[in-house]
């Protein structure tokens, strides 16, 4: 729930900050952030358990890129 309520604040901000991002031929800012935020839902136990270790100052395990 916490990162539903994250998401919706980061994109919230994005399309406020970012409505005039948008070029003809490319991503806007918003479509951008809606893809990593497609992508940390997707990850998101993973991501956990790499806070987890960086809180514990270990190395962080790799995490399949956005593709």
């Amino acid at each position: 729930m916490a990162f539903c309520a994250f998401r919706f604040q980061l994109a919230t901000a994005c399309d406020s900050q970012c409505s005039s991002c948008r070029s003809p031929g490319r991503w806007s800012a918003r479509r951008a952030l809606e893809l990593v935020l497609d992508w940390a839902e997707l990850h998101q136990g993973e991501l956990l358990k790499d806070w987890d270790s960086c809180q514990q100052h270990e190395q962080p395990a790799d995490i399949a890129p956005l593709q």
